[in-house]
């Protein structure tokens, strides 16, 4: 009886010992949740705000660009003026509000001085195509390489 009554004290200790254990790593890992869950917290918040729409932003204006190259392979292929100058319009507001919103949610730095330059000089070597796509008799050997001058500098950038 004393051997049953010493084995169930025994028993109780170690019932009781390990939940006190268990608490303790319970409390251990909601501490390490709750600390590491306000970093997760802090860096969703920095890229839902800044990061994403950043990315956003940049794909967008690539996608822009794209759209200008394309532009300009059509009024190649076609020689036709009003569609191109529709596209135009409308492919140039959309690099000018991607292009703010990229340096808005970056800021002021070398990239976005950069970036300024780039579209241009991407600008300027697409009116020179145009220039050239516009006059009664088209010298088709300056488009070409007006057009290879744009895409070259499309593909470096």
């Amino acid at each position: 009886m004393i051997e049953s009554t010493t084995m169930q004290v025994k028993f109780m200790q170690n019932l009781f010992t390990g939940y006190i254990v268990g608490l303790l790593l319970l409390l251990t890992f909601l501490g390490i949740t709750y600390s590491h869950g306000n970093k997760i917290d802090s860096t969703i918040k920095k890229l839902a705000n800044s990061e994403i729409p950043s990315l956003i932003a940049a794909s967008n204006l690539k996608k822009d660009f794209q759209s200008q190259t394309i532009a300009l392979y059509a009024l190649y292929a076609s020689n036709d003026e009003n569609a191109y100058q529709k596209q135009f319009i409308h492919t140039k507001s959309a690099i000018l509000i991607d292009a703010s919103k990229l340096q808005s949610l970056l800021g002021v730095g070398e990239f976005t001085r950069s970036l300024d330059s780039k579209i241009l000089a991407r600008e300027e070597k697409a009116n020179k195509f145009v220039e050239i796509m516009r006059k009664p008799e088209v010298d088709w050997d300056a488009a070409r390489s007006s057009l290879s001058d744009f895409s070259e500098d499309a593909q470096k950038n």
